[in-house]
């Protein structure tokens, strides 16, 4: 709201303010206010004391007779109005949370068959090459064999070193 709040919490002009009416009011207003006073004997300004309270006591009372009973009401129903919103809002939020979390539900479903799926091709696919390379070994293997035999067959019985 103002240029210079410290994180939206303290405002230096407000504080200024204040600041600057408390010492006023130490310093000037609080002198004037016992120097007045001094001018009365001190019965007399008990006296007015006793008045002045007695006036704030009488008007509380009559606030409360007349006002009383009408506003009760009304506090009653602004809580039981606002009690009554509140609850609204507390369903709606708990409807709105059930059905994100079944919606994140169904997702991961979702999400966990996609997988499994993936996984299951990838399985099929490994296991077809697997094969494949199985049988390119044993193919492999069996013309090894016959080079072999055929180097054997084409060599004499034995070697003059072999003695």
């Amino acid at each position: 709201m103002f240029k210079f709040n410290l994180h939206g919490r303290i405002c230096p002009q407000a504080s200024a303010v204040f600041g600057a009416f408390s010492v006023t009011s130490v310093f000037v207003l609080v002198p004037t206010m016992l120097n007045i006073l001094m001018i009365f004997s001190k019965h007399t300004v008990s006296v007015v004391a006793f008045i002045v309270v007695t006036l704030y006591f009488l008007d509380t009372v009559a606030s409360l007779l007349w006002n009383g009973p009408t506003t009760h009401h009304k506090v009653e129903a602004a809580a039981q109005d606002a009690s009554i919103k509140v609850e609204e809002a507390a369903q709606n939020a708990s409807q709105k949370v059930s059905a994100a979390a079944q919606n994140a539900s169904q997702k991961a479903n979702a999400a966990a068959q996609k997988a499994n799926a993936a996984a299951q091709n990838a399985t099929l696919i490994a296991t077809q090459k697997a094969q494949q390379v199985s049988q390119k070994v044993q193919v492999t293997k069996q013309k090894l064999d016959d080079t072999t035999q055929k180097v054997r067959d084409r060599l004499p019985g034995s070697f003059p070193w072999d003695n």
